[in-house]
């Protein structure tokens, strides 16, 4: 789905706006319309990206950040390299249950929660996008604790197949920790990784072990 971003007619008449210099008008107009903007206005981009993407260099962009900082356009977050569009929601509100579903869906995944405090004078932030990261990670941690493969505990007691078992292997590969203790045990029973004529990995056994 190809994302738009509206740029005003009224932006070029604004009073500040004329003040500006050309180099000053086109990082502007970048900060509101590169590939990272998000439908709430706050998102997150690095110093790197930036200078590739508009060809100025470190200090100019920090310099640039630092100005429209002080002209109350954009509030910038150093920790966690987030920029809020301070009027982005003023020209860019919607009645429609899709957009705002995608704005609440935008702001729950803002990092530095205080910066949703900034546009919470445009749009009525609900109190479950600022919610407590270090309560989300910790009910994250306690999922992946009681993630069962089978009937058995995934962390602490991990039995594996007595065999290569692909769909078991297709189960655990998000996690290479279990990955390589699987592949280890499959070694331990005879087998060997061996890669194909088409350059894909296989496992085959190559003799039987009493275990």
């Amino acid at each position: 789905m190809a994302k738009y971003r509206q740029l005003h007619t009224t932006f070029w008449n604004d009073s500040l706006i004329l003040d500006l210099t050309p180099e000053q008008k086109y990082f502007y107009i970048y900060l509101l319309t590169n590939p990272n903007v998000t439908q709430c206005g706050i998102y997150e981009i690095s110093i790197k990206q930036i200078s590739y993407h508009t060809g100025y260099n470190v200090d100019t962009i920090k310099n640039l950040l630092e100005l429209f900082e002080n002209l109350k356009k954009i509030v910038y977050s150093k920790q966690t390299n987030e920029i809020v569009l301070l009027n982005f929601l003023k020209f860019n509100a919607s009645e429609s249950p899709s957009i705002k579903k995608c704005i609440e869906k935008d702001l729950k995944s803002v990092k530095n929660k205080d910066l949703i405090k900034c546009i919470q004078g445009v749009y009525n932030v609900s109190t479950e996008c600022i919610g407590n990261k270090e309560e989300e990670e910790e009910e994250i941690i306690n999922k992946n604790k009681n993630k069962k493969v089978g009937s058995v505990d995934y962390y602490n007691n991990i039995i594996f197949p007595n065999y290569y078992d692909i769909h078991y292997s297709k189960r655990i590969e998000q996690d290479e920790d279990m990955t390589k203790k699987y592949h280890a045990h499959l070694m331990k029973l005879g087998y060997e990784k061996i890669r194909t004529f088409d350059g894909k990995s296989k496992w085959r056994k190559l003799k039987e072990v009493k275990i």
